[in-house]
């Protein structure tokens, strides 16, 4: 590996690193959605997006279940959504202890101009990866998601 001109030695030093092919990989993916999200549009900001369009009002714990995230992640996540105008929470008033969200007017016009932006990302990536490949990449974060799951329990 090392010793082809094209490699960078040093790069072949950390190819053997499972962690240095997720960051790799994540970098990439990064790269791969950023032309396709208008500015100040995260793949994170989508999801939440999509989910509360989808169902209309979710609550925090319900969204920070779905994206796989702790709950002050998301709720970090969603402060800086509300001070742009994109979502706003609320005590549900049957249990004042939950919060909910909704989207804005302003949060479902950005969900509809950069919706299709993300079906078309997806797209892209169908094309691109084989079905065994998806299934490989799904295969892989269940299993990362297990054992991060089993380590902070313990």
């Amino acid at each position: 590996m090392a010793d082809r001109p094209d490699r960078d030695p040093l790069r072949s030093e950390l190819e053997g690193l499972p962690c240095f092919w997720l960051y790799l990989g994540w970098r990439r993916a990064q790269a791969f959605y950023r032309p396709y999200l208008e500015e100040g549009t995260n793949p994170q900001r989508m999801y939440v997006l999509g989910l509360v369009a989808q169902n209309g009002e979710l609550g925090v714990t319900a969204l920070a279940r779905a994206l796989d995230l702790d709950v002050g992640t998301v709720s970090g996540l969603l402060s800086r959504m509300e001070r742009e105008g994109l979502v706003e929470r609320r005590r549900a008033a049957e249990n004042r202890l939950e919060v909910r969200v909704r989207m804005t007017p302003a949060g479902r016009a950005r969900y509809r101009r950069v919706a299709a932006a993300l079906e078309a990302v997806d797209a892209r990536l169908l094309r691109a990866l084989k079905p065994r490949d998806v299934a490989t990449l799904k295969r892989i974060a269940e299993t990362l998601s297990r054992e991060t799951a089993t380590k902070e329990s313990s």
